[in-house]
């Protein structure tokens, strides 16, 4: 019996194309994945978790995941991605040591005492979006 699956995968190509306007021809002449993200029925969407900010991550805006966290792999360092913390949206982006989100100090200084709060923290690959709603 064959082993065999499906799986979805997200990517960013830029491509370089020629094209003869007059015989319409199209050229393919360079084509180089820039991003690329697996998505199956086990990754889609992570499932959720429990989770609290610590003083020193809302003193810095940094949401830090740790290194077996599963979106790290996924990221490689200067990718953006959407953070929502109770809808209030911003765009972050991975340290170099991928462990981290960066960039988001403006949206956690639109709450107080956020270091005492809990959340559900949720990603959704299709939107870019790690989705933090309070409990």
């Amino acid at each position: 019996m064959d082993n065999i699956g499906t799986i979805k995968i997200l990517s960013v190509v830029e491509q370089v194309i020629k094209i003869n306007w007059d015989t319409h021809e199209v050229i393919l002449e360079k084509s180089k994945i820039l991003n690329s993200k697996i998505v199956d029925e086990e990754n889609k969407n992570l499932k959720p978790i429990k989770y609290q900010l610590s003083p020193t991550e809302v003193k810095w805006g940094i949401i830090s995941l740790g290194k077996k966290h599963p979106l790290s792999p996924i990221y490689k360092a200067g990718e953006k991605i959407n953070v929502d913390i109770n809808g209030k949206v911003i765009e972050g982006k991975f340290h170099l040591k991928h462990i981290r989100i960066d960039g988001l100090t403006k949206v956690f200084n639109q709450f107080e005492d956020l270091e005492a709060r809990v959340f559900t923290v949720e990603y959704n690959v299709e939107e870019n979006t790690l989705k933090f709603t309070e409990i």
